[in-house]
């Protein structure tokens, strides 16, 4: 079982560029995601030890 980046890095070879761009895309929306939601919780990590 694969994760979807080397897919993506095979899918290079065999699709045109429209295609790599948009798998591309949808392979950046979790990660996105993720960051939008937890954004305090992150910058909270990064800020707070160095006030200390």
């Amino acid at each position: 079982m694969w994760t979807i980046m080397p897919w993506l890095y095979q899918l290079q070879s065999t699709s045109c560029q429209g295609v790599i761009f948009a798998s591309l895309i949808v392979a950046a929306i979790p990660t996105f995601l993720v960051f939008t939601f937890c954004q305090n919780i992150i910058m909270r990590g990064i800020v707070v030890p160095v006030e200390k």
